[in-house]
């Protein structure tokens, strides 16, 4: 706060104000890394079975 709005709150208040943005969208950010691991995971698997496909018996 002080930094981008020279302002200086104080710990407790900081911590207030960051708890209540955890509460407003911290589900949101939650849930897009879960889907974004997903979608990851979804592309290396696709890599994986790739790069099984050129092995030479």
């Amino acid at each position: 706060m002080s930094e981008e709005f020279d302002l200086d709150i104080g710990n407790l208040p900081a911590k207030f104000l960051f708890d209540f943005i955890v509460d407003l969208i911290g589900s949101k950010i939650y849930n897009q890394a879960i889907d974004d691991a997903e979608r990851l995971y979804e592309r290396f698997m696709g890599i994986l079975e790739d790069s099984h496909a050129l092995k030479k018996d």
